[in-house]
């Protein structure tokens, strides 16, 4: 018994070993390295190209004034990040996807439930939040907000 499964777990390991090259050779021969040409700019061979996905959310081809805070974009009767599978990718997308998007959405719900119970929140008149959209979206300033406890 402990021969068959040892060579099992042989198989299993040379397996896995050859998945993983087979996967890099599939990365590496449909890698983007020929000359391209993408949205009217050309991108030469071997060219390094450096991607932020935050700029696919402000695409006017798919969404409606995308500079506008509007949650009822992604209400079920507009639906706009469903127009295209990369639409909404604050989490990666595809195979990429992180697979803490669904706890870290619970998370987010979960303490704004109880700083909304709990608190009031305030700005002060005029205020406009400068932000950052790279390396990560953020407020510059830290958030200039005011909380209150109620009761």
């Amino acid at each position: 018994m402990a021969t068959a499964n040892a060579n099992s777990n042989r198989r299993y390991a040379v397996f896995l070993s050859y998945r993983h090259a087979d996967n890099k050779e599939q990365g590496r021969q449909w890698a983007t390295w020929l000359h391209q040409v993408l949205e009217g700019y050309e991108i030469p061979a071997g060219m390094l190209v450096g991607v932020y996905p935050i700029h696919v959310h402000y695409m006017s081809s798919l969404w409606t004034d995308p500079t506008r805070f509007d949650p009822e974009r992604f209400s079920p009767a507009r639906q706009e990040d469903k127009r295209h599978a990369f639409a909404w990718v604050p989490f990666g997308g595809g195979a990429h996807m992180c697979i803490g998007q669904h706890f870290a959405t619970l998370q987010v719900k979960a303490i704004m439930h109880q700083l909304l119970l709990r608190y009031r929140w305030s700005i002060a008149p005029g205020y406009v939040m400068p932000y950052q959209l790279v390396p990560i979206a953020k407020p510059k300033d830290g958030l200039q907000v005011t909380l209150q406890r109620q009761g």
